[in-house]
């Protein structure tokens, strides 16, 4: 198991049962008040399920599988040597050593990572919290300012992945030659990546369990 594994496996834990509980609060609500239709509610907890579900599996199969482009797929062709994502670099003479060390087939292998597994699986993880926000949102007291700032979070946590997939893309391409500005922007970006999804995942929780309606319809 890889740190990367690490740290998202008790993300998607927390989320799994964060969906449980929202979905099973709003099942029983519904039942409890079956011919009350809320005209603000787009999206259901069918879209919500089933969004958490793609991701999940999405992840299972880029992140724990032997899946061909996946990551156990890239650590072995890296020699077992750690992505950025897994092992952050400041300095940009560590950063030039370790695409050095990937050798030839490790950053052909790394630069088809960044537009395919490293591609699809932050895309379907954006899905799950965009859906997830909006469902969060549609269902407390916020005002529709607030509502927004949820579903911003996801799209600005997406939008510092695809620069890190950029920045990484980059370096492996531009190889031997040397851009220190990147290499030296990657570890931040990659740290503030991190922070930025955690924060997606936290405003929902805040807003369900503190502004959450007495009726979730």
């Amino acid at each position: 198991m890889t740190s990367n594994h690490i740290f998202y496996i008790p993300i998607i834990f927390f989320l799994g049962i964060f969906v449980g509980v929202i979905l099973a609060g709003f099942t029983s609500r519904s039942s409890a008040s079956p011919n009350k239709e809320n005209k603000t509610t787009k999206i259901k907890g069918r879209t919500l399920a089933a969004a958490f579900g793609v991701f999940a599996i999405v992840f299972i199969l880029t992140h724990m599988l032997p899946f061909p482009g996946g990551v156990k797929s890239l650590h072995a062709s890296l020699g077992h040597q750690p992505i950025f994502d897994m092992q952050s670099s400041f300095a940009a003479e560590e950063v030039y050593k370790r695409v050095e060390n990937f050798g030839d087939s490790g950053r052909a292998s790394y630069k088809a990572f960044t537009f395919t597994s490293d591609l699809i699986f932050p895309l379907s993880f954006f899905f799950f919290l965009f859906v997830l926000a909006k469902f969060v949102g549609e269902r407390t007291t916020l005002s529709m300012s607030y509502r927004h700032l949820l579903t911003s979070a996801s799209f600005i946590w997406l939008a510092s992945d695809l620069i890190e997939n950029a920045i990484v893309y980059n370096i492996l391409s531009t190889y031997p030659d040397k851009n220190v500005f990147l290499m030296t922007m990657l570890a931040p970006v990659t740290t503030s990546k991190f922070i930025l999804l955690l924060v997606s995942i936290i405003l929902p929780s805040i807003a369900f369990v503190g502004f959450r309606k007495n009726e979730m319809n």
